[in-house]
C-alpha cells in the first residue's frame, strides 16, 4: 500500500515490480486494484475480525469477505507448511473445507477459472462488496 500510494492516483498492483497479493486476487480485474481498492479490503478485513472477537458469527456476506477469508486460509496454510509443522483439523487437511463455510465453491467457479465476467455478474468487482450471502 506504502509503494501505491506514492504512485500517482489510478495506479494498480500490476505496476508495481513486486505484490504478494496481485497473485491471490483475479486476473480479470488487475487494473482496479489500486491504494483505494486495497484500503477498502483492508477496512473489510478488520471488521470480520472485529466480528470474530466479538464472538459474532464469521459469515461471508460477499465476494470481498469471502475472498478475504480464502486469502487468511492460504496465508495461514503457506506459515503453517514452513514451520514445518503439520496441523489436521478434524478430518480435514486441506483448504476444501473453507467452502463448507460458503456452502459453494462459487469463487473458484466464477474468479478463478478463467471465466469472463460481465459487469452485471453477481462476481464481478463492481458486486464485490454488496452483500449477497446469508443475509437474514
Amino acid at each position: 500500500m506504502d509503494e501505491l500510494a506514492a504512485m500517482p492516483a489510478g495506479s494498480h498492483i500490476g505496476q508495481l515490480e513486486i505484490s504478494f497479493i496481485d497473485g491471490f486476487l483475479p486476473r480479470q480485474f488487475l487494473m482496479h486494484y489500486t491504494y483505494e481498492f486495497l484500503y477498502r479490503m483492508k477496512c473489510s478485513l478488520y471488521s470480520m475480525r472485529t466480528r470474530a472477537q466479538s464472538g459474532l458469527p464469521l459469515r461471508a456476506h460477499s465476494v470481498a469477505e469471502e475472498l478475504l477469508v480464502t486469502f487468511c486460509e492460504q496465508e495461514a496454510s503457506a506459515l503453517i507448511e514452513l514451520s514445518g509443522k503439520f496441523y489436521e483439523i478434524g478430518d480435514e487437511t486441506s483448504g476444501d473445507w473453507i467452502f463448507d463455510l460458503f456452502g459453494d465453491s462459487d469463487l473458484l467457479q466464477f474468479l478463478y477459472s478463467g471465466m469472463y465476467l460481465e459487469p452485471d455478474h453477481p462476481y464481478h468487482l463492481s458486486h464485490w462488496y454488496e452483500p449477497q450471502f446469508y443475509m437474514e
